[in-house]
């Protein structure tokens, strides 16, 4: 499909893609940034301490190898798609490229408003939504 303007909707994906990242980019917070108690001491923790020689080289398999092993998860699953997931208090999902097409977006936003999403964290190329028993609904956005 090419519209009149000769732009494929591949093309429009892009575009929107890149100013979803010069958004975050200017818009995202650090750990100083975050006054959450929770999040900082994620990020300090887990999401920005240097890589060492044992851990994955990619950014997104390292920071799943390090949210199991900070929450002493047993397994972890990692699916490209689900229909249906039981998610329990304590649960950690991570999800790739949420910005990378309209239906992601779409995808991340319908995640994001779930009542049982607790704490939502937007890393632009990864998104994690921890489900957690008396915490309190936020959003945050975070360079990584």
């Amino acid at each position: 499909m090419v519209w009149r303007n000769g732009f494929a909707p591949l093309k429009m994906d892009r575009f929107h893609y890149y100013r979803d990242y010069l958004w975050h980019v200017f818009t995202a917070k650090t750990r100083h940034g975050t006054h959450s108690p929770f999040v900082y001491r994620l990020l300090e923790e887990v999401i920005y301490p240097a890589r060492l020689s044992t851990e994955p080289t990619n950014k997104v398999d390292r920071l799943t190898a390090r949210l199991a092993k900070h929450f002493g998860y047993q397994r972890v699953c990692l699916q490209q798609q689900a229909d249906l997931v039981d998610l329990p208090t304590g649960t950690v999902l991570v999800l790739r490229d949420i910005h990378a097409s309209t239906e992601k977006r779409r995808e991340w936003q319908a995640i994001r408003s779930m009542e049982a999403a607790t704490v939502t964290i937007d890393l632009f190329r990864v998104g994690l939504v921890f489900f957690r028993e008396g915490q309190a609904k936020e959003h945050f956005r975070i360079r990584y």
